[in-house]
């Protein structure tokens, strides 16, 4: 894969695209994480 910034639904309908067989299916996983924490009573994030 390249290091750009595709979005999944884009990377699964290339690989689709690219595919020469009868039946393909393609399975992406996506996921983020955020470091919460409660400071001057109030909830704040690590920025993401």
């Amino acid at each position: 894969m390249t290091a750009r910034t595709d979005k999944p639904h884009e990377i699964v309908e290339r690989a689709l695209e690219l595919s020469r067989a009868d039946g393909c299916v393609v399975i992406a996983d996506e996921h983020s994480t955020a470091n919460l924490r409660w400071a001057g009573n109030a909830l704040t994030t690590n920025g993401v």
